[in-house]
């Protein structure tokens, strides 16, 4: 299961990043999401990778994928009222520029079109979602195995 949702991760989260943004403002988001994705595919080896995996996962989900949330849906906001037409940025991602994980706007040179913005917004929220999900399946995983053992533990 955690392999299925690794893949399913890396195809939503990762290809979607690529296909839009600028690999250069998204380079250290890609590396943190595949270093995500492989310890989850991995957990299965030891509790280590298991803790780690947990780690980024809780991350990844409180810092990185609830900031693009709230901007998205600020810039959903903003264009159904007529606002604005995907040129202004509502600084949720400037935890993100301060961390230096992305330059801290979801604008490729300066505009977002609304086509774009429901794209991420949806990819986004799958994204969450499958980490989620991935983060119970690695905790499943670790008390079935034991949580700083490699060995069935008997109910």
């Amino acid at each position: 299961m955690l392999k299925v949702l690794s893949i399913l991760l890396f195809f939503t989260s990762v290809v979607l990043i690529i296909a839009y943004g600028q690999f250069k403002n998204e380079f250290l988001h890609i590396t943190l999401l595949i270093a995500c994705l492989a310890f989850t595919y991995y957990a299965y080896l030891h509790w280590i990778v298991r803790w780690i995996s947990v780690i980024l996962h809780a991350f990844i989900i409180i810092v990185v994928e609830t900031s693009y949330l709230r901007e998205l849906i600020l810039q959903l906001a903003c264009y159904e009222i007529e606002r604005c037409l995907g040129g202004s940025s509502f600084g949720e991602l400037e935890i993100l520029n301060s961390i230096r994980l992305t330059n801290g706007s979801i604008l490729v040179e300066g505009v977002i079109s609304f086509r774009w913005q429901n794209i991420l917004f949806w990819r986004t929220f799958l994204a969450l979602l499958l980490h989620y999900l991935s983060l119970l399946g690695v905790l499943s995983l670790s008390l079935k195995l034991g949580i700083v053992s490699n060995q069935i533990v008997e109910t």
